[in-house]
């Protein structure tokens, strides 16, 4: 039986780095639906209380995963969901530092991560 976490009290160790700078998303790849990341810690499942509630995918638990903007950058951690996480097709064992263009499969759903750092450094066209 797989350990039962509670989001609000993980905290990946900051080192006192600052925040990361500047907002991040996720964004479902077929739809285009962008879910907005909160400042601190956003929760993703299959309902509210969760801030992205994915309630169309059937294999996703009630409290899926979380994810924490901390340090230097952004952190995804699978709260011991009933199906599990996928980073990039791997297997999210503890919390798994996201760099943008990370794909997150939870269930049968998709998300990719973005960030505002990550669209600026494209520069101008």
């Amino acid at each position: 039986m797989r350990e039962d976490r509670d989001a609000n009290e993980w905290r990946v160790p900051s080192a006192g780095l600052p925040a990361p700078t500047g907002p991040a998303w996720l964004v479902e790849p077929d739809s285009g639906r962008r879910y907005d990341l909160t400042p601190s810690l956003t929760m993703i499942g299959r309902s509210a209380p969760s801030h992205i509630a994915l309630g169309a995918d059937p294999y996703l638990s009630r409290r899926h995963a979380a994810i924490q903007a901390q340090g230097p950058g952004y952190w995804f951690l699978d709260l011991s969901s009933a199906n599990g996480s996928f980073i990039n097709q791997r297997p999210a064992v503890g919390p798994q530092r996201l760099t943008p263009g990370d794909v997150i499969h939870l269930g049968m759903t998709s998300l990719r991560f973005e960030t505002a750092l990550e669209d600026q450094s494209q520069g101008p066209l």
